[in-house]
This record gives C-alpha cells, sequence and structure tokens, in this order.
C-alpha cells in the first residue's frame, strides 16, 4: 500500500494540480467513492482545497493559507465553465488593449448562467451566457497544464461591442 504522499504525487503528475473526484480514481486506481473520501481526507488536512463539489485542488507548499492555493485564477476556468473562453476585459488586458487592471475575470460560456457574478474560491468572475454560433474566434493559452481559450485579439473587440456590459 502506496503512503498518502506519495498517492499524492502520482495524483499531480498523471491529473495535474487541479483535478476531479473521477480523475483521481482514475489516477489512483479507486473507486470514486474512495476517492470522494480520500480528497476530503487530505484537504481536511491541508493538502488539498475543495474549489466546488467534485473539484479539487493542490495547496502549494508555499502557500500562507488555503485561500492562496491559485498563483493563476485563469486555471480554473476550463474545469468550472467549459465550453466558454476567457473574453471582455480580462481578454482587452490580456491582449495589452488597456492597463486598467481588473479583479472579476470575464467569462462567456454556453452553460446556462443563472448567477452573472459568482465568487469561487475568493476569486470573482463575471458570467455572461453566449450560443454555441458566437464561440468561435479564440487562442489557445497554456497555464502550466491547463488549455485555456481566450478570445483573440478581433473577437474581443466584436465581444466588447455586442455585449457592453
Amino acid at each position: 500500500m502506496t503512503r498518502p504522499k506519495e498517492q499524492l504525487g502520482i495524483l499531480v503528475r498523471e491529473a495535474g494540480e487541479i483535478f476531479t473526484v473521477c480523475s483521481a480514481a482514475k489516477s489512483l486506481n479507486i473507486s470514486n467513492i474512495e476517492a470522494a473520501k480520500t480528497l476530503a481526507r487530505w484537504a481536511t488536512q491541508g493538502w488539498l482545497t475543495r474549489v466546488r463539489r467534485g473539484l479539487y485542488a493542490v495547496v502549494p507548499i508555499e502557500a500562507a493559507n488555503v485561500g492562496q492555493a491559485f498563483e493563476d485564477a485563469w486555471m480554473l476556468v476550463p474545469d468550472l465553465f467549459s465550453p466558454c473562453y476567457v473574453g471582455g476585459w480580462s481578454a482587452a488586458e490580456h491582449w495589452d488593449f488597456t492597463e486598467q487592471l481588473f479583479r472579476d475575470i470575464c467569462i462567456l460560456t454556453e452553460k446556462q448562467v443563472t448567477h452573472k457574478k459568482q465568487v469561487i474560491h475568493n476569486i470573482p468572475f463575471m458570467l455572461t451566457h453566449i450560443p454555441s454560433t458566437l464561440n468561435f474566434g479564440t487562442k489557445t493559452i497554456w497555464k502550466k497544464d491547463k488549455k485555456i481559450q481566450v478570445s483573440d485579439p478581433h473577437k474581443t473587440i466584436l465581444d466588447m461591442l455586442n455585449i457592453p456590459q
């Protein structure tokens, strides 16, 4: 039987720093129920943080507390809101269209949105529902092992004109 520290190492190598219960079960070769219990135990011990139900992230060893688990909040976007892309003012900031810094991350998603403003793990997200026909004109950027879609410069301007809020 492998030690918890070794299991966590295997999980991070195979699933990355942000993972679901299902991906943890697959990486550790255990049942989903056993994976959920293990991840909950590790979260209680401070090794992981629960982002939302079924989604966990590794707490970096240098983090002062669990609330500082993410060095880049964009890494959460694909796991939380896919199919989606980062757009609006967040994309404008990414493409250097503005020098203004925004705290909220603007997300355009195909998922139905009941609450436009969501705060997840102390990170504010502003969500806008778009039909799948408007999910085009994106560029892929990589943040560690996460593939993130961001609207390209032209699409950023179109979105800001189409959805000014």
